[in-house]
């Protein structure tokens, strides 16, 4: 629905009661429902299903936050299932994604409008005494009643209606891992079982719920990023990178929610499998005192590389 150069989009009444949208507000505070907002206004502003593609930058702008905020915020929405579909460019400022039922509450939203004028139109048109038009009022309203938004739809925002139900949903189920493809190539499903256990290993050790794919089928940003390190280094097996885990984890450099760049991402992989790969031995606290440093030094790098890229 549009007006000139002013663009609206149906919006639930109820919206800020739905599950997802409430544990983004107990965990990040305001900003977890408003970076939903925003990316709904921007999705009607895209006017394709609900589909957004932005920076990270440019969405903590309009959310008054820190990019690093934003891209902490758009990760757990989509692990909680507030958005689907995310896809993070290579360099890590821009996505893609799809908010979550953001399709059906138009559709119901324009029905319900739709709806409303045909009343209004009805009443305008009875030229009839006023206790004939209260009657007949009562009548139309019960022959079409005006559905509010988000009818239909429980607190998750899952549409509850089969006639309104998404069609991207129903012909997008999750992909089995062995048709997942990344860097446009079929990934072999024992790779793709191997990136899974360690995700999960990650999962458990870092309190995080991050999937292994999008309901595309794609890989998951964290799964990518995962999949990056083991082809990189066929030496990083699920034991390997369970002790990665722990090292990361024994010194954390991160502020917030981590997520698993802070183990598995360029340059920091890497020093931390030579670690993982060749332990040092007990005594050896000069040699050992240098590879802390060095690693020390090489996670800071990670994390300036990877502000700048929310930036």
């Amino acid at each position: 629905m549009a007006a000139g150069r002013t663009y609206w989009w149906a919006k639930d009444a109820a919206w800020i009661d739905r599950d997802a949208i409430v544990e983004l507000g107990e965990t990040h505070g305001p900003a977890g429902p408003l970076v939903l907002d925003v990316l709904s206004g921007m999705a009607k502003l895209e006017n394709h299903a609900g589909n957004v593609f932005t920076g990270y930058r440019a969405l903590a702008r309009k959310c008054f936050i820190t990019a690093e905020l934003a891209e902490q915020i758009v990760h757990h929405a989509a692990q909680i299932g507030a958005i689907d579909d995310l896809d993070v460019d290579a360099d890590g400022r821009r996505f893609r994604c799809r908010v979550s039922g953001w399709q059906a509450d138009q559709r119901k939203g324009r029905a319900a409008d739709r709806d409303a004028v045909r009343r209004e139109r009805g009443a305008e048109a009875d030229d009839v005494t006023e206790q004939d038009a209260e009657t007949h009022a009562s009548s139309r309203t019960l022959t079409h009643p005006h559905v509010p938004v988000g009818t239909g739809q429980d607190r998750t925002g899952q549409d509850t209606s089969s006639s309104l139900r998404s069609e991207e949903d129903d012909a997008r189920p999750p992909a089995k891992p062995s048709a997942m493809k990344w860097r446009g190539k079929v990934i072999k499903p024992d790779r793709v079982a191997v990136a899974v256990e360690i995700l999960n290993a990650f999962n458990e050790t870092a309190n995080t719920g991050y999937r292994p794919a999008t309901r595309s089928g794609k890989p998951s940003h964290d799964l990518s990023r995962i999949l990056g390190a083991i082809n990189d280094d066929d030496r990083i097996t699920l034991p390997i990178a369970e002790r990665m885990i722990q090292i990361a984890f024994s010194r954390p450099f991160w502020q917030g929610r981590p997520h698993t760049g802070v183990v598995f991402g360029p340059g920091v992989a890497s020093a931390l499998v030579e670690e993982a790969v060749n332990p040092t031995p007990a005594g050896a606290t000069n040699r050992s005192s240098r590879q802390a440093t060095a690693l020390a030094g090489l996670l800071a790098n990670e994390q300036t590389i990877n502000e700048r890229q929310a930036a």
